[in-house]
């Protein structure tokens, strides 16, 4: 989880398979990558995840701008 849409963004947390993740929205991120927005309901962590390191692709709904 990143602070930011971005590898270059500070690390929030880690999330493992074993979490429960609350998806809030997607975003296009600056490298060209989609991320989601989301709170990792086990540690209470939220942030940026990048879509293609989720099993299941993240949020369907895109973030308002």
């Amino acid at each position: 989880m990143r602070a930011g849409s971005s590898t270059s963004c500070a690390s929030r947390g880690l999330a493992h398979l074993s979490h429960t993740i609350n998806y809030h929205c997607w975003t296009l991120g600056q490298d060209g990558a989609t991320w989601t927005y989301a709170r990792n309901l086990s540690t209470g962590y939220a942030g940026w995840m990048r879509d293609d390191l989720l099993r299941d692709k993240g949020s369907s709904v895109h973030c308002p701008l």
